[in-house]
């Protein structure tokens, strides 16, 4: 398994695209490396760009998932 760190740059910024802004500034204190590739990425105006982008495209798209539900509940939506 790859290391966070050994993966090329291109799948990281791929990854950190998906990740919620709030979720990318809590993640800058894992670790002085998280923290530093981090701060890379926010810092970089393509990037904040590109993920600004991608959360208006997630935020238009709903998925639900569920199992079948326990009787007595009643799912509405």
């Amino acid at each position: 398994m790859a290391r966070f760190c050994n993966l090329p740059s291109e799948v990281v910024e791929k990854i950190m695209l998906l990740v919620p802004p709030n979720c990318l500034v809590q993640f800058k204190l894992v670790n002085k490396f998280w923290n530093f590739c981090i701060s890379t990425f926010i810092n970089n105006p393509k990037f904040v760009a590109k993920h600004l982008l991608m959360t208006k495209i997630q935020s238009s798209m709903s998925l639900l998932c569920f199992k079948e539900p326990s009787p007595g509940i009643i799912l509405s939506y």
